[in-house]
């Protein structure tokens, strides 16, 4: 049987959820008809049973810190990446309009040089004519 993705991931913790649930009502039901019972059980299961449950219990809860912080470390990794992300593009259109002034400054140099030019021939023109006239 298949199920879809978000269904499927929590599935597993749904189970243990209800199991939990189930043994917890069982035992409670136990307890509230002989608690004599349950108390000489958890004495013939001895203290190990009681380290076990104590360890199960920090387990958990390691884990699920464990479990949080990966989640905190994935999400400073995203976030990360975006502002990357955002900088490269940055610097992508700031080299852009860069390149287009560049551009601008060239054909304006031209333009000037060009004139400059002009102007360097009509003076030479103009210092021929004044010494062809002295």
């Amino acid at each position: 049987m298949t199920f879809p993705a978000g269904i499927a991931s929590k599935l597993p913790h749904w189970l243990i959820g209800g199991g939990v649930g189930v043994g917890a009502t069982v035992a409670l039901m136990v307890a509230e008809r002989d608690p004599h019972s349950v108390i000489e059980t958890l004495k013939g299961w001895g203290p190990l049973s009681f380290l076990a449950l104590v360890m199960l219990a920090m387990i958990d809860r390691a884990s699920r810190s464990m479990t949080d912080g990966l989640s905190k470390s994935a999400a400073a990794q995203q976030e990360l990446a975006d502002a990357v992300r955002q900088i490269a593009a940055r610097d992508s259109n700031e080299a852009y309009e860069q390149r287009v002034l560049m551009g601008h400054i060239a054909t304006q140099t031209e333009k000037i040089l060009t004139r400059f030019e002009d102007l360097q021939q009509r003076i030479g023109s103009l210092d021929r004519q004044d010494g062809a006239h002295a």
